[in-house]
């Protein structure tokens, strides 16, 4: 396999053994130094095998919402696309080809998450664990499922330990893009796109944007449950009572669509900042906040004043909120596991990204099925 990030090695390597002795011994300790490097940080991310009793079976979904107008275009006829991926369990002894990590790999935009591409093209190389057009394991019961919404400007892709770790463990999670917002997509027509932002004068802080965004969110996880019920496989799902997750404007959207969607029967916020006037609202719960740990990352007024009052108003004391101890905003996603084991142990991350996603998952199925349980304000 010959990935960019290794060259400085191979060159090492080749030199080392073309030059007399006297220069090898200096070639051979920077061989040593740029060796530690590249095992020190990944060209692509480990993603560890789900440790479920299912395998896991994949279906990717780019659908066109015709009674809404794309408005991140200025094609007054282009209509809204959302991208759907499904994660489900699939039945022993599953096999065939493995989904590919990430979308338009053959055309990335310039940056993807602020991350430059040619950084990302040996991204092809990720296990994903997720084998394409699996058949949906049998049940007696309807499959749980879980609506997940990313971060701004995240792929769905960058959670993907997180999502096929839940599906391995009997649940049928609905992975979205939300295109024009997503660092990438892949559109229906194959079309890439990246991230776009039109900036007003009015609006320097990007906050009317952001509302504006959150509402376009709900619409897009709204459309999804309704594309999702006319499937063959919707027979088998439960979407009467669907648990929104999402991760950091992600989280803040799965409230803010549980506000207005009665089939969501629980929310889930892992470190999001709430917009608008979903602060306001009496959230019907439950809903849980889970928050990163103030010592490993900043975080603002905006965003604690909304999720406190967000948890305090929920009808019938419904509201929950746990702060997870040695987790920054970025250990909800699969960007600690860029990391070889010899990089995590330079670094020593305060929590181990195996140890996040446990405790994420532990935490929602409390929410789902104990949620008194749960501490009005607690830590983990």
């Amino acid at each position: 396999m010959w990935i960019w990030q290794l060259w400085p090695l191979y060159l090492l390597i080749l030199a080392a053994g073309l030059y007399r002795w006297r220069f090898r011994r200096t070639l051979l300790a920077l061989l040593g130094v740029v060796s530690i490097a590249a095992w020190a940080v990944l060209p692509f991310p480990w993603i560890p095998k789900p440790p479920g009793p299912h395998p896991v079976g994949t279906k990717t979904y780019r659908w066109i919402d015709e009674s809404r107008e794309e408005l991140s275009t200025d094609d007054p006829n282009d209509k809204r696309a959302v991208i759907v991926q499904l994660f489900y369990p699939a039945p022993a002894g599953t096999a065939g080809d493995h989904s590919v990590y990430i979308d338009g790999l053959r055309d990335l935009p310039p940056k993807v998450s602020g991350v430059p591409r040619f950084f990302l093209h040996s991204l092809a190389y990720a296990e994903t664990h997720s084998v394409v057009d699996a058949p949906l394991a049998g049940r007696t019961a309807p499959w749980p499922v879980i609506l997940f919404s990313p971060g701004y400007g995240a792929p769905r892709a960058f959670y993907t330990a997180l999502i096929t770790n839940l599906a391995s463990r009997w649940n049928v999670v609905l992975a979205i893009d939300h295109p024009y917002e997503a660092g990438v997509a892949e559109l229906p027509d194959g079309r890439v796109v990246g991230n776009v932002v039109r900036d007003r004068p009015e609006d320097p802080d990007r906050i009317v944007y952001m509302q504006e965004q959150q509402a376009i969110r709900v619409a897009d996880m709204r459309f999804v449950l309704d594309r999702v019920a006319q499937l063959p496989q919707a027979e088998h799902l439960d979407l009467s009572a669907v648990a929104a997750v999402g991760h950091s404007f992600g989280g803040a959207s799965s409230m803010a669509a549980m506000q207005v969607d009665p089939r969501i029967s629980a929310a889930m916020n892992l470190d999001g900042t709430p917009y608008g006037t979903l602060r306001d609202a009496q959230l019907r719960g439950p809903v849980l906040w889970v928050q990163g740990d103030p010592a490993r990352g900043r975080q603002g007024k905006l965003y604690l004043d909304g999720n406190t009052a967000i948890v305090r108003q929920a009808k019938g004391g419904s509201g929950y909120h746990v702060m997870l101890r040695g987790t920054s905003h970025l250990s909800f996603t699969d960007a600690p596991r860029f990391l070889s084991p010899l990089g995590n142990l330079i670094l020593r991350p305060a929590r181990p990204a195996d140890d996040v996603t446990e405790a994420v998952i532990q935490l929602l199925e409390q929410l789902r099925t104990a949620p008194a349980n749960l501490p009005r304000h607690g830590q983990r």
